[in-house]
């Protein structure tokens, strides 16, 4: 709901539409999004479900052919070489192991311990952007700090962009600057443009992504919902 609040306030604020929403909050009301339900009564808010059972039924005929129709009708209409059609995805990295694996030690012996940095761990998120031929982007490291450090950095790979949030987790604010990152390494043209495939979480979404897109020559396909595991 909040989703569709900030992108109604995006809108009247680039269209320079009159309105009453609150610049603080930067978002559209309650009552706003219970009009345009009401007026809009094919759209509607559903309780999500838990994701295994979400991905289990995600995963069907209809989602997967509407995807690749739409992949195929952009590839038909731009005829995007392989080297020019990316995916990026965004992975967890935590300083303490998930779980515990076997190690090889002599027998009889009583206790094996291995070195971990804090009992729960930390978060570190690495997004990971190739092209179809195997061309790697550089990382994009999201630590979980208020404050970047240049110590951080050491032994990174050439070209490596960091970035910093309490939480080590990508956001709505900090995906436009990872997009940024793949617009400097891509480099996308009129006569060179490139095509995006990413999933659909909540921070890969906003008016200001998709107006940066459309400028600057990047098609972008969502995979369909809880698909990712399998697509």
């Amino acid at each position: 709901m909040k989703d569709v609040r900030k992108l109604a306030y995006d809108l009247a604020e680039k269209n320079k539409l009159p309105h009453d929403f609150s610049h603080k909050r930067q978002m559209a009301g309650r009552y706003w999004l219970q009009g345009f339900l009401r007026r809009n009564p094919t759209i509607s808010f559903r309780k999500p479900e838990a994701t295994s059972i979400a991905r289990a039924r995600g995963f069907n005929n209809p989602s997967v052919n509407n995807f690749y129709d739409l992949l195929q009708k952009t590839l038909d209409a731009k005829h995007y070489p392989p080297n020019r059609i990316f995916n990026a995805d965004e992975t967890g990295v935590n300083t303490v192991p998930p779980k515990k694996l076997k190690i090889v030690a002599r027998k009889g012996k009583r206790q094996v311990g291995s070195i971990t940095s804090a009992e729960r761990g930390v978060q570190t998120t690495i997004v990971m952007c190739m092209s179809a031929t195997g061309q790697h982007l550089p990382p994009y490291v999201i630590f979980p700090r208020v404050r970047m450090h240049d110590s951080l950095k050491k032994v990174a790979p050439n070209g490596t962009k960091f970035n910093c949030n309490p939480s080590g987790y990508m956001t709505s604010e900090i995906f436009p600057d990872w997009f940024d990152h793949f617009i400097e390494n891509t480099n996308p043209s009129e006569t060179n443009p490139a095509l995006l495939i990413i999933d659909g979480h909540s921070s890969h979404k906003g008016l200001a992504f998709g107006e940066k897109a459309l400028a600057n020559f990047v098609d972008v396909i969502v995979l369909p919902p809880h698909c990712s595991h399998k697509m």
